[in-house]
């Protein structure tokens, strides 16, 4: 019996087991043979991916072959385990490897498994097809919206709302209609990422099924398609669906950004705090600065996630009358709500802020000092200058690589000679951001250091 792990043995004596060894030991110099990756690896996986007797053997080689950096004799194995191994679940894999070596082959043959006898390699090359994105499976995907099996239909309308297939709009539409629920809830999902506006009014006949997830799902697709068509509609859901479908609602009003639902998203700010929290994301998203007072109002809710998606709102809108109200949050007793007041503040880009978010620099929170760093960096103001030189020898590599991004940003040149220093930090990300800091600080002082340091990441 050999032992379960071959990391004393050559690679002679593993490709040995593969073909001499019981099946568990197989499997094993397998994954052993992967690791080494050698030409002698890459033989022994090409035999057994051809003529092993087992499948499961046949399988897992091609699998591993698919992992690999190969050469196209190794390709030429794989197009010809695909087309006519006897085990579907080899070709299956076989095709698999292909697909993530993105050959021309692979679309055609998943293009002519979508017409296999076999139920489940018709759903696979579906589901293929849609991640490889291929305009050219959107004709053959479209012939199968039409297959007698339920899951091919759904897998074929799931992979042409993948790949955006505009010319598949009239197909799924007529898909609502199916007879099988898992069919229509993919038809909607594809309508919605493909995001025609054509898609519109069937969606909004589905407003009336019984089925809360079909309603749901065609109220994402809805704000997905982005369209003030559909507006009326959504307001109307916020007083007929549960809650999670009046989250998705609001969710879609965002989307869609239309000032007529702008009060009914003023009210969500006022509902219990989940709706509170999306309302205040969506208003956020909107963009409209009528909706910053009822924001600076909701930063004072006693749930934390609702203040910091309100202050997250208020920093995407931009409005300078949020600053004052926004920075009595920097000293907030949650954490993650300083850090949205201090990011906020830094998108803001207000220098009134600056004093403010300096004391932060200090804080014993790790992530404070990282988004105070980042926030200075983004108000530009010089007298941060100093401070964030300091941070610089932070015992957090985050940190550190923050604070030379901000000074590179502010762009004092009295940071050349601690940016110089952080060159030979031994962190490679704090390294490269040093570097960039000292390019726009003063590239010409810069060339002439002698000894750049490893940029490598």
């Amino acid at each position: 019996m050999c032992p379960p792990l071959y990391s004393e043995i050559d690679e002679d004596e593993i490709i040995e087991i593969l073909f001499q060894g019981t099946l568990e030991e197989r499997v094993q110099a397998l994954n052993e043979l992967v690791e080494l990756e050698g030409d002698k690896a890459v033989k022994a996986l090409r035999k057994a991916a051809n003529t092993d007797p087992h499948p499961s053997i046949r399988c897992r080689a091609v699998k591993a072959l698919g992992d690999m950096d190969i050469d196209e004799r190794v390709i030429g194995d794989l197009e010809m385990i695909a087309i006519y191994d006897c085990d579907d679940n080899v070709r299956w894999s076989a095709s698999r490897a292909l697909a993530n070596k993105c050959t021309e082959f692979t679309v055609e043959e998943f293009t002519k498994m979508l017409t296999d006898e076999n139920m489940a390699m018709r759903v696979r090359s579906s589901e293929a097809l849609g991640e490889l994105k291929d305009a050219r499976a959107i004709g053959p995907l479209i012939e199968r919206l039409n297959d007698p099996e339920e899951l091919v239909r759904a897998s074929a309308a799931e992979a042409l709302g993948i790949i955006g297939a505009n010319k598949a709009v009239d197909k799924l539409v007529e898909l609502l209609n199916d007879d099988h629920m898992e069919v229509k809830r993919k038809a909607v999902q594809a309508l919605g990422e493909i995001g025609d506006v054509r898609a519109i009014p069937p969606l909004i006949k589905l407003m009336d099924e019984q089925d809360k997830v079909l309603r749901g799902l065609a109220i994402w697709a809805l704000g997905e398609i982005g369209d003030p068509e559909a507006t009326s509609t959504l307001m109307k859901s916020l007083n007929r669906e549960g809650t999670f479908n009046k989250l998705i609602a609001v969710w879609s009003l965002g989307e869609i950004g239309d000032n007529n639902a702008l009060d009914y998203l003023i009210d969500g700010l006022y509902d219990d705090n989940k709706m509170c929290k999306e309302a205040a994301n969506a208003l956020g998203r909107m963009g409209d600065t009528r909706a910053v007072i009822e924001l600076i109002r909701s930063i004072d809710n006693p749930d934390p996630k609702v203040r910091r998606d309100a202050i997250d709102s208020l920093g995407v809108l931009g409005d300078p009358i949020a600053v004052k109200y926004i920075k009595t949050k920097i000293s907030d007793e949650d954490t993650m709500v300083q850090c949205a007041a201090i990011k906020a503040l830094g998108s803001i880009g207000d220098s009134s802020a600056a004093c403010d978010i300096l004391r932060k620099l200090s804080s014993d929170d790790r992530e404070i000092r990282r988004c105070a760093a980042k926030a200075l960096g983004e108000i530009g103001d010089r007298m941060a200058t100093a401070d964030l030189l300091l941070l610089l020898d932070d015992e957090d590599p985050q940190v550190r690589g923050e604070a030379a991004l901000a000074l590179g940003a502010i762009g004092d040149r009295r940071a050349i000679e601690g940016m110089i220093v952080a060159l030979n930090d031994e962190d490679p990300w704090v390294r490269k951001y040093a570097f960039n800091a000292l390019s726009e600080l003063d590239a010409d002082k810069f060339m002439h250091i002698e000894d750049k340091p490893n940029m490598e990441i």
